[in-house]
């Protein structure tokens, strides 16, 4: 609440330092800050956007906790701010309830941001107020969590009200629990049902979070080419993002068609009926050792574990990961980029532009897509199909991650 006095005040102590000087350095800078008195607020506002852009892109550690301390800090603000003046406490712990505040806004901000799909500019921020900002939707990172056994993870999905029977008809949200190993004992697991019901609530939030990056980074390919149709030049920063994505989908520069045609959503459906096939419903070796759920190959040395069945003189192994995650991001970019599925993601791109663009794709269809996945070729298609009815797969596709942590903070964290 004091925010814009103190602001006043060290702006006016400068200002009176300054008009005493008559050096070339005392005129430049009153010469500045005549120019930029009437730019300040939107000044401010660009610095605070840039600021929050940056750590919306970061995926790095610190990204993480800046998101982290936004979070934590959020509800305990007010505590903090009453105790300060209250207790009159040291300026170096006032320093630190400041920068707490900080982290507060630039949270705030971001996930605000965040969930309306827009990027952030100076007059957007600005224009958002803290009423306004305290009745949106804040987008938590998620809990990521190691379970003892599958049966605990079976009764914890159960505690926080996690039902896939809801999640089918629409009522449901997804808790943001991405789960980082398969269950040691989930091969001693008795009852087939809650097997399956175990692989199916573990893999889908980690389904779901990768298509969120996919359709983040979709929208801002397709914010970014509508800039370049207009005939605006983009920023060093958009050009050199944009030039990333064309590497990392394989594409060439230059061909926005091509790179959205590879910068797409697996519907939830299609991963978990091949992630159930390829693993044994989350009980191989592979799965279990390796968290390897996609029977993804790699010809590189070093990791990966080899197929007891491989052929003599076979040199590939199945490719592991530290994290659930990763073999879902994995396999998404395999799909996206890997020239055998050029046909799946055409076949893609129709289904969609049928939808009239929206992520209704029909998964069904889209199996057809995938006869080079396996040597077993079409009797794979039909067993991916098998998966996929028996299981009542398909009502999961229009699933949604929740927008809030709904009960998942309840879970210990890994």
């Amino acid at each position: 609440s004091r925010w814009t006095a103190v602001v006043a005040w060290v702006r006016g102590a400068v200002v009176r330092s300054v008009s005493k000087t008559s050096t070339r350095l005392g005129q430049a800078i009153r010469f500045a800050g005549a120019w930029c008195a009437p730019r300040w607020p939107t000044l401010v506002a660009l610095v605070r956007g840039a600021v929050v852009r940056s750590v919306a892109k970061s995926s790095t550690r610190l990204g993480q906790a800046i998101r982290f301390a936004g979070a934590w800090c959020a509800p305990r603000w007010p505590t903090f701010r009453a105790f300060v003046w209250a207790r009159k406490v040291p300026l170096g712990l006032i320093f630190l309830v400041a920068s707490a505040g900080l982290f507060h806004q630039v949270y705030t901000a971001l996930f605000v941001d965040r969930l309306a799909g827009t990027h952030i500019t100076g007059a957007g921020l600005s224009a958002i107020s803290p009423e306004e900002a305290k009745q949106r939707f804040r987008k938590p990172y998620g809990v990521t969590i190691i379970s003892a056994s599958a049966t605990k993870l079976y009764e914890d999905f159960r505690r926080i009200g996690y039902r896939l029977e809801d999640v089918r008809k629409g009522g449901g949200m997804v808790p943001r629990v991405f789960v980082k190993a398969m269950p040691q004992d989930i091969r001693a697991v008795n009852s087939v049902a809650t097997r399956k019901a175990v692989f199916i609530k573990t893999l889908l939030p980690l389904v779901l979070h990768a298509n969120e990056e996919l359709k983040s980074i979709r929208a801002r390919i397709e914010a970014l080419a509508g800039r370049g149709d207009k005939g605006r030049a983009l920023a060093p920063g958009d050009a050199a993002w944009l030039d990333a994505q064309y590497k990392r989908f394989r594409v060439a520069n230059g061909d926005v068609a091509a790179l959205l045609l590879r910068v797409d959503v697996i519907p939830p459906s299609l991963a978990l009926a091949q992630g159930a096939e390829e693993s044994g419903w989350g009980t191989s070796r592979f799965a279990i050792e390796g968290q390897a759920l996609f029977g993804q190959r790699t010809f590189r040395q070093g990791r990966g574990l080899v197929p007891a069945n491989r052929a003599k003189g076979s040199r590939f192994k199945i490719k592991t990961f530290d994290r659930l995650l990763d073999a879902v991001r994995s396999y998404a970019q395999n799909l996206n980029t890997h020239p055998a599925y050029g046909g799946f993601r055409f076949l893609r791109a129709q289904l969609r532009a049928g939808a009239n663009g929206a992520d209704g794709i029909d998964s069904f269809r889209l199996v057809e897509g995938l006869i080079n996945y396996s040597e077993r070729g079409s009797q794979y298609v039909e067993s991916i199909k098998r998966i996929m009815r028996v299981n009542k797969l398909k009502g999961l596709d229009n699933a949604r991650l929740s927008q809030s942590l709904a009960g998942a903070e309840k879970l210990a964290p890994a």
